[in-house]
């Protein structure tokens, strides 16, 4: 039995069989199927956290390659795709600022992990040797936009049809 595992659900079952035979007497099962559930399971752990880390690579190479070509600013979906917008307007929910773009981006990674709403972007910007990452969100809606933008403590609005910034009063 080598079958090679590839999800977590996968994972789970090995899981599952090896505290399943660990709970029976000894003797009562195989003790190479044991080791070999095991086996398949650190191994699949091993790839999983590996595919992970090239996941966390390729991510962070795309937001590098981002801010070398449009230091000025850019819009990407959550999947970080180039987002084409021709209309709306973009409000920061976060405020993720740093001088050391590795960090930021380290940083950045675990608040975008666990964001999965649709109309989320990731902006990203450098003003005054500060690079600026951030989880937005796009909406048709001026005024809903303004409010939220005071609501998050942000100090403008992106008028993508216009390209420019609307300043808020906080």
């Amino acid at each position: 039995m080598n079958k090679e595992y590839t999800t977590i659900s996968q994972i789970k079952n090995l899981k599952e069989s090896i505290e399943y035979f660990e709970s029976l007497k000894k003797g009562s099962y195989n003790p190479e199927l044991l080791n070999n559930y095991k086996n398949q399971l650190y191994t699949l752990q091993l790839k999983n956290k590996e595919k992970l880390k090239n996941n966390y690579l390729i991510r962070k190479q795309k937001i590098i390659n981002q801010f070398k070509n449009n230091p000025l600013g850019f819009t990407l979906n959550l999947k970080l795709n180039n987002e084409e917008l021709k209309t709306g307007f973009i409000y920061s929910v976060t405020n993720n600022k740093d001088t050391d773009l590795n960090r930021l981006i380290k940083n950045f990674s675990k608040i975008i992990k666990e964001t999965t709403l649709k109309n989320y972007k990731v902006s990203g910007w450098v003003d005054n040797g500060l690079y600026y990452l951030d989880l937005s969100f796009f909406t048709t809606k001026k005024a809903r936009a303004i409010k939220q933008a005071i609501k998050f403590n942000q100090l403008s609005v992106y008028d993508i049809k216009n390209n420019k910034c609307i300043e808020v009063n906080n």
